[in-house]
């Protein structure tokens, strides 16, 4: 008879087994989340900061960033406006410029604020150069032209904001890749606060945020098929009776490799396909109970689950087989012994 006591501590260590993997799945699970979540943060922090206009006071005019420009003649410049040069921002230049009805407001890293009538004489007296130039920040972090060259002007249309001065965004830093009008003119052709506000960030914030999102659905979809493969595929696996050892193991079926068990009922620990019409197939786990041995190595027995019974070779029974040389899990030759037997076991007494 079986073990019972071996058999059902066998069941509670699957059944750990089972809990522990689940374990595993959900701890996998909550990994690829996390790592999704930091993907996502680290991408935010090195998106470039965009243009957004600083919310100007009651009362203030809407302005938008046309680009960086260089005067052709140094000589030939507006004159600056009278604003105090500590704690100058693009709003107050802006506002001083649309009071006197010009359209441009032309901000250096020398704390002055310009003031050009339109676009076309912009043109006429100034050109454009790379936005990357314009990289010194106003008291409000805007740019205002560049340290190294007084020269450099940051210029901005007041005549063409692209958001009213209520709907602004908060003040950013100016980003090197941002576009900006290649004609250098301000006839709305420049870069506004609508493309490169506000508005534009959290668009990209909520595309990279409904990446994630279906990267982390595809992950746990992925962990959740694995997790139902694996307790199927341990399922489909029939429970092994333990051998029942509790015996005097003083008698071998093969000597030092296979006890003869009171019971005589074996797990298959290697598979066998038969070769002849009296042998019994065997596959890994089965369970054989054995009726009779022969001295060439092989026996007859019948298999508890499905009843069929034939010969097959004992070496397929022995356990540790890594531990075992392998001449001595050969399938050895059968012989007169097994060959010419009637396959009618015995009347037991």
């Amino acid at each position: 008879m079986l073990d019972g006591d071996t058999t059902a501590a066998a069941a509670g260590e699957a059944s750990a087994g089972r809990r522990v993997e689940d374990c595993m799945g959900c701890r996998i699970t909550g990994t690829l989340t996390g790592v999704g979540l930091a993907a996502y943060l680290a991408y935010e922090r090195a998106q470039p900061a965009r243009w957004a206009l600083a919310a100007p006071s009651s009362g203030a005019r809407g302005f938008s960033i046309v680009g960086c420009m260089v005067p052709n003649d140094a000589l030939v410049v507006p004159a600056p406006q009278p604003l105090p040069a500590v704690g100058l921002t693009v709003q107050a230049c802006a506002d001083t410029c649309a009071a006197a009805a010009f359209q441009l407001a032309l901000l250096s890293a020398a704390a002055t604020c310009r003031c050009v009538a339109t676009p076309a004489l912009l043109a006429q007296t100034y050109h454009a150069v790379n936005p990357v130039e314009c990289a010194t920040p106003c008291a409000d972090a805007l740019p205002c032209g560049r340290r190294e060259s007084p020269a450099h002007a940051s210029v901005y249309n007041v005549s063409e904001a692209s958001l009213p001065p209520a709907q602004s965004g908060p003040a950013a830093s100016p980003s090197p890749s941002s576009p900006t009008n290649g004609s250098g003119s301000g006839s709305g052709g420049g870069t506004t606060n609508e493309s490169l506000g506000s508005g534009g960030a959290i668009n990209q914030r909520q595309i990279a945020m409904i990446v994630g999102i279906l990267a982390g659905v595809v992950l746990l979809v992925v962990v959740a098929v694995v997790l139902i493969r694996r307790h199927r595929k341990r399922q489909a696996i029939p429970a092994t009776p333990t051998l029942d050892t509790s015996g005097a193991a003083t008698e071998y079926l093969i000597p030092k490799l296979l006890v003869r068990t009171p019971n005589q009922i074996y797990s298959v620990h290697a598979p066998y396909k038969a070769r002849r019409a009296d042998e019994l197939s065997l596959a890994n786990k089965q369970v054989i109970a054995i009726r009779n041995t022969f001295a060439d190595g092989w026996a007859y027995g019948t298999d508890v689950s499905t009843g069929a019974a034939g010969v097959f070779p004992l070496v397929c029974l022995i356990p540790d087989r890594d531990a075992v040389p392998r001449h001595a899990l050969q399938v050895p030759e059968r012989t007169q012994a097994s060959v010419l037997v009637n396959m009618v076991p015995p009347p037991t007494a």
